[in-house]
């Protein structure tokens, strides 16, 4: 999971397998990170509509377009967000309790993050693009139960 979280957070959108607008798009993908006792869980919505799930102890949900509009808003809402936002070239996990995005442009990959508590309660600056993710979160999870016997 580590590899392919930092193979995302240091390509290029073609390196990646996007192409035409996909590849051009301002933001092209986001991270929302969330730190458990027992590890992180990070959600990745790309601008094509791809969306997965990955899980530190080894879990996961690869769900290609299964959550395709719900990963386009979640990207979407990431643009939105970006002047709040830090430039950053590392890229460390979330401590338990926080909440952490990480926004993938053209120009680099900007980071901002902040206590769960206060990321889910409405207000928060980063409420918005909380709730496009848990939307995420909320597709994939549907798409899997609907997929099992």
């Amino acid at each position: 999971m580590k590899a392919l979280r930092d193979r995302l957070l240091t390509s290029s959108p073609k390196e990646v397998g996007l192409s035409g607008e996909d590849a051009t798009a301002k933001v092209w993908g986001v991270l929302m990170e969330m730190a458990l006792p027992n590890g992180v869980a990070t959600l990745v919505s790309v601008h094509d509509g791809t969306a997965s799930l990955y899980t530190t102890s080894g879990g996961g949900i690869l769900g290609g377009y299964s959550a395709r509009n719900e990963a386009k808003q979640f990207v979407a809402e990431a643009e939105k967000h970006l002047k709040g936002m830090k430039l950053t070239k590392s890229f460390p996990y979330p401590e338990v309790g926080r909440l952490k995005f990480y926004v993938l442009t053209q120009d680099g990959v900007y980071t901002a993050e902040d206590a769960e508590k206060e990321v889910t309660r409405q207000g928060h600056a980063l409420f918005p693009l909380f709730a496009a993710g848990n939307e995420v979160l909320t597709a994939l999870r549907k798409a899997q139960a609907a997929t099992k016997p």
